[in-house]
């Protein structure tokens, strides 16, 4: 998602009854002025779940659950640009407490790495994983009148070709990989 569309995501356009979760994506926010549906991963999800309980339940703020309240936001609000203003502040303090707020050469505002990157890292991992019609679909590009794959099908190729390669903190499948990883080199120890 652009920054502005994750933004806009309200309580009801979260679909957690179907795996992968599907997300809507209103038209007002997007870029393309068409809604579309994404997925995403289970370890999104679950981090999802978290922050949702969080804000309903806090002990501390205690807030009235509505469908039409925007998920990232913990005040009353209905319009995510003006969140996009503070997100994009505290991302830049987080890129400079790691050290990574490098500038882009020979332009002193444009920073090597934005909020952007991470979508443009999701493309590349998503056509890498299936194809150019699929990354292009998801990231809600103008459609080819030749790419009809229905919900389904597209769900589906989400969760199997592309979900565990978007996926970071989820250790057990990272422990998986690694020993599948480890286990395919000893085999190719024994035959050298």
């Amino acid at each position: 998602m652009r920054a502005v569309e994750a933004l806009a995501i309200r309580l009801k356009d979260i679909d957690f009854t179907v795996n992968p979760t599907k997300i809507h994506i209103r038209k007002e926010y997007s870029k393309t002025r068409a809604a579309r549906d994404i997925y995403i991963s289970d370890e999104a999800t679950q981090y999802l779940r978290q922050w949702i309980n969080w804000k309903y339940d806090n002990e501390e703020r205690s807030r009235i659950r509505d469908d039409d309240d925007l998920v990232f936001t913990v005040y009353r609000t209905r319009t995510p640009t003006t969140v996009y203003v503070k997100v994009l502040s505290e991302f830049q303090k987080v890129l400079s407490v790691v050290g990574l707020d490098e500038r882009k050469d020979g332009k002193l505002r444009r920073r090597k790495i934005t909020l952007h990157s991470f979508r443009r890292f999701v493309k590349t991992v998503i056509s890498d994983q299936t194809n150019t019609d699929y990354s292009e679909w998801f990231l809600g590009h103008n459609k080819s009148p030749y790419y009809t794959k229905k919900e389904p099908e597209r769900r589906e190729i989400y969760a199997t070709k592309c979900m565990k390669y978007l996926t970071f903190l989820d250790y057990t499948t990272l422990e998986a990989i690694g020993k599948n990883i480890e286990s395919k080199l000893s085999e190719k120890e024994k035959e050298i």
